[in-house]
């Protein structure tokens, strides 16, 4: 069964969720959150090549855009570092 983007979209929004989830945590340091920020960026660039490579007509640029928020985070923890 092929991926519809509504699969696409699923993916994209858990990953902003999971990266939101790390930064409003609580119990953790900002060096802990950053690291955890950095670990779903990787995941999220593993999952577009992945996906590129298994759909010729997956645009890996829209689901950059679709988790912008990842990176968002990423970087506000960095710079809060």
């Amino acid at each position: 069964m092929a991926m519809t983007r509504k699969d696409y979209k699923l993916i994209a929004d858990s990953l902003n969720k999971q990266a939101e989830f790390t930064y409003n945590w609580d119990s953790s340091s900002n060096m802990t959150k950053w690291i955890r920020a950095t670990q779903i960026v990787s995941i999220r660039d593993n999952l577009a090549w992945e996906l590129c490579a298994t759909n010729p007509n997956y645009d890996k640029n829209k689901f950059f855009e679709a988790t912008k928020t990842v990176d968002e985070i990423e970087r506000k923890l960095y710079e809060e570092e």
